[in-house]
């Protein structure tokens, strides 16, 4: 989904979507754009190129609200900010990430910011990954300011992230708190080669590898 120049989309719902196995990403969202909700959808593996294409892209845009959705085990972030504005995330499953489930990231000129991560289940990246599983900024003018993070549960376990939350230090004004973070040694997340995740009907989620 992209904005050609000159031209704005402000009004765009995915509803009950599965999105998944595309090359690229899962879904892209581009410049001049604004209102798109994704809504009570599922997507995964995307990336089968092996880059580090994202379940969800976002970038130099604004408004994007991703509500009650399953994103899982992308090649890279589940959900990628890139110098993106006024975004939340909600009531959302996000889990086994190849890298960071969500990413934050921007340019010298823009930041990714006024962003609410409010109320999901986040489960640590696949096994292997030291990275965190939230990422606010990476490297040179990756910063990402006024991000609130709260009342999310993470679960750790094999794929003990570095940091649940690692804020980049260009970063600022971001709050995180009231997070729950969830401890099992004897817990393992997923192989990376599980395809074809499936929610039942008691809430556990079903795949198959090697098949």
């Amino acid at each position: 989904i992209a904005g050609a120049t000159g031209l704005t989309l402000d009004s765009l719902v995915i509803l009950r979507c599965r999105i998944e196995y595309n090359l690229r990403h899962g879904v892209y969202i581009g410049q001049n754009l604004d209102g798109i909700e994704i809504i009570a959808s599922h997507l995964n593996d995307n990336g089968t190129t092996g880059q580090l294409y994202a379940n969800i892209y976002a970038e130099l845009g604004g408004g994007l609200h991703i509500l009650g959705t399953f994103v899982v085990q992308s090649k890279g972030a589940n959900i990628h900010f890139h110098a993106f504005q006024q975004a939340t995330v909600t009531g959302c499953y996000i889990l086994s990430a190849t890298t960071q489930n969500i990413l934050f990231t921007g340019t010298a000129a823009r930041e990714s910011g006024v962003i609410s991560v409010v109320g999901n289940q986040i489960h640590a990246p696949s096994v292997g990954t030291s990275s965190a599983s939230i990422q606010l900024g990476k490297g040179a003018n990756n910063a990402a300011s006024n991000v609130v993070i709260v009342g999310n549960t993470f679960s750790v376990g094999g794929g003990t992230p570095s940091a649940v939350v690692d804020e980049n230090s260009n970063s600022h004004d971001n709050t995180v708190a009231l997070n729950d973070q969830l401890q099992s040694t004897n817990w393992f997340p997923p192989p990376v080669t599980m395809q074809g995740l499936t929610v039942m009907q008691n809430g556990m989620i079903a795949g198959f590898t090697n098949n």
